[in-house]
């Protein structure tokens, strides 16, 4: 998660560029679609913790949700220090 917000971080001291906000966006997306491709191959083995499995993912959901939330806040910041 502190590597997330590092990223997240360089983008915003980094000039306003939509091509490679738009890049990260697609990244963590992916990398959220691969952990639940790697959750669910590792619970479909372990049904009977197939709550945990649900939890697991229900947080990394959530993570994700989190980072794509400050990227698109600082999208809009920079759009507003644009039309000023």
């Amino acid at each position: 998660m502190e590597d997330k917000n590092k990223e997240i971080k360089e983008i915003i001291k980094k000039p306003f560029e939509l091509d490679k906000l738009e890049h990260k966006l697609k990244k963590l997306l992916t990398e959220l679609k691969e952990e639940i491709d790697r959750l669910w191959l590792l619970e479909i083995t372990n049904l009977p913790d197939l709550n945990e499995y649900i939890k697991r993912l229900h947080d990394e959901i959530i993570k994700k949700a989190e980072q794509i939330k400050e990227i698109q806040k600082e999208i809009l910041k920079k759009i507003e220090e644009i039309e000023g």
